[in-house]
C-alpha cells in the first residue's frame, strides 16, 4: 500500500500537534488523520505513527506517546517529517487543511 506525500505529511502534522505541542490521544490521532482525508487502515496509520515517534527520538523531539518505535521510515516519510517539524499551532492548522482540500480532492 503505497502512501501520498500528503498523507505522510498529515501524519505528521497531526502527531507533531496531538503528541509533541499537546497531549492526546493516539484513536483522537487516527479518527483526525481519516477526518483529513487519509484512506488507509487503521492499522496502517497507527504504524506510521510509529515511524514518526521513531522520526522525532532521532531528531531529538520528546512526545506524549508512548507507543512503539519503527525502526525503518520511508525517505518520503522523513522529507514530509522535516518540513513540517518546527512548525508552530497555528502553522500546522493552516497546513492541515490545505492538505484535507488536496486528499479530498482526488
Amino acid at each position: 500500500m503505497r502512501w501520498e506525500a500528503n498523507e505522510d505529511k498529515v501524519c505528521c502534522l497531526i502527531y507533531i500537534k496531538n503528541h509533541v505541542l499537546n497531549k492526546s490521544k493516539l484513536s483522537t490521532s487516527i479518527q483526525e488523520a481519516e477526518f483529513f482525508g487519509v484512506d488507509k487502515t487503521e492499522g496502517s496509520i497507527m504504524m506510521k505513527f510509529n515511524n514518526i515517534a521513531s522520526l522525532c527520538d532521532d531528531y531529538g523531539i520528546k512526545t506524549s506517546a508512548t507507543i512503539n518505535r519503527l525502526a525503518h521510515y520511508s525517505r518520503q516519510n522523513q522529507a514530509m517529517f522535516e518540513s513540517v517539524k518546527d512548525f508552530s499551532l497555528t502553522e500546522i492548522l493552516a497546513e492541515l487543511n490545505k492538505c484535507r482540500i488536496g486528499l479530498l480532492d482526488k
